[in-house]
């Protein structure tokens, strides 16, 4: 498959109740995003020489990040309506899940910093998962009928929103943004043998639904109960990681895997900007040890009852997901294929 039948074999899915997937739509609304290969609905913040090495530094603000007044009633809406659509689980004593996030403020490329704050996960319910979701009065007679337009308008400056229209076409810069923009992590696997690997997406997942993905993502936490913050991008990525490789694959992660590189920072043109770390996790053996050893174990709720599918790096599934379209090109960037 060429660069660009797999570019257009990523299908976006084509409902939701809480954002649009209309991908044309998307095109004329952010027509002058640095979309990837002029195609891929993402923005580079840092490539792979930018992650490598020594990496990001992160440098973390004081205060966590709260959502504007207006949103708030908003904010407890979206969290019921994602409770409701069972896209937002409730622990044993009835609360709702509502881990705490890194969200991206700034890249300083010249200290090759990242600025980040805590947040949660239900303001990225809120926020970047729910950007076409009708609003309801007043708040949609005070500033827009859905969050997406919102953002176009108002920026976020000492706090407020700031009635400030942002370039046609373009993304809010993240320091202006009232979207959560909390880190999603997403994570490619490299077996012994060249091949990699996909899994069909369940529909229990918030976004692509039923079509293939990478065998690993999730969004980024913050380590409850740590002594200090993590003063790396790497060093916080591996506090969630291994945890999340198991639950998602039902695989001990240092086993399997003997390595993560980070390949690509990006920002997510469909989630408004959404940040995004792209992986490529270099696997201790070959695909088909990986898939064996993968079906003895339960499937996570995220994935469908199927087994993880091999490929080589220049093939690739029909209407798969963004992100493991995205992995793959990245995937043959690096093998200059």
């Amino acid at each position: 498959m060429t660069i660009l039948e797999l570019l257009t074999s990523c299908v976006l899915p084509s409902k939701s109740p809480t954002l649009s997937f209309d991908l044309q739509a998307l095109r004329l609304s952010y027509s002058n995003a640095k979309w990837i290969a002029n195609t891929l609905p993402y923005e580079l913040i840092a490539s792979s020489s930018d992650l490598a090495d020594a990496g990001l530094d992160l440098k973390w603000e004081k205060e966590p990040f709260e959502l504007p007044l207006p949103l708030l009633s908003h904010q407890e809406h979206m969290i019921n309506v994602f409770v409701e659509m069972k896209r937002l689980r409730r622990n044993m004593a009835g609360k709702r899940d509502d881990q705490e996030c890194p969200r991206i403020l700034h890249y300083e490329a010249s200290n090759k910093r990242l600025v980040v704050q805590r947040a949660h996960y239900s303001q990225q319910v809120a926020t970047n998962l729910s950007l076409d979701y009708e609003l309801k009065e007043p708040l949609r007679g005070e500033l827009g009928d859905s969050i997406r337009k919102i953002d176009a308008t108002y920026a976020l400056l000492e706090g407020k929103l700031v009635k400030k229209p942002v370039a046609e076409g373009e993304l809010r810069p993240l320091k202006e943004s009232f979207l959560a923009n909390t880190l999603g992590v997403c994570c490619l696997i490299l077996c012994k043998d060249k091949k990699t690997l996909w899994r069909a997406r369940s529909e229990k997942n918030a976004i692509y639904q039923n079509q293939p993905h990478v065998p690993v993502s999730f969004a980024q936490e913050i380590q409850s109960g740590a002594a200090a913050l993590p003063r790396t991008l790497e060093e916080l990525v591996l506090q969630d990681l291994p945890t999340e490789f198991l639950q998602e694959t039902g695989l001990e992660y240092g086993t399997f895997i003997s390595k993560a590189r980070p390949i690509a920072l990006c920002r997510d043109i469909y989630r408004a900007g959404k940040p995004q770390l792209f992986l490529f996790l270099d696997a201790r053996c070959d695909s088909a040890s990986f898939i064996a050893a993968q079906q003895k174990v339960p499937c996570a709720d995220e994935y469908l009852k199927k087994k993880a599918v091999s490929i080589d790096p220049t093939d690739a599934p029909d209407n798969m997901s963004a992100e493991l379209a995205a992995s793959l090109y990245f995937l043959r960037q690096e093998l200059a294929l």
